[in-house]
């Protein structure tokens, strides 16, 4: 018999989304760092002491406005 015979006859998880499931994971949490650390450089942040350049409106600064200073 031919290589013919053991051809695949179903399909994965990965055929439709290009991804095995237990990638998924690592794999979205990869897409959601790279939007945080590109909204972080849109807004200036210095990693040495935390601040943001105040001059750019950003929905991160927004946040933490509204939410990190009350509770601190």
């Amino acid at each position: 018999m031919g290589d013919n015979a053991y051809r695949k006859r179903y399909v994965t998880v990965k055929d439709f989304f290009g991804i095995r499931p237990d990638q998924l994971a690592k794999y979205n949490y990869d897409i959601w760092n790279n939007n945080w650390e590109a909204e972080l450089r849109h807004v200036g942040h210095s990693a040495a002491n935390g601040t943001c350049r105040s001059g750019k409106p950003s929905l991160f600064r927004a946040f933490v406005k509204t939410f990190w200073y009350p509770i601190t």
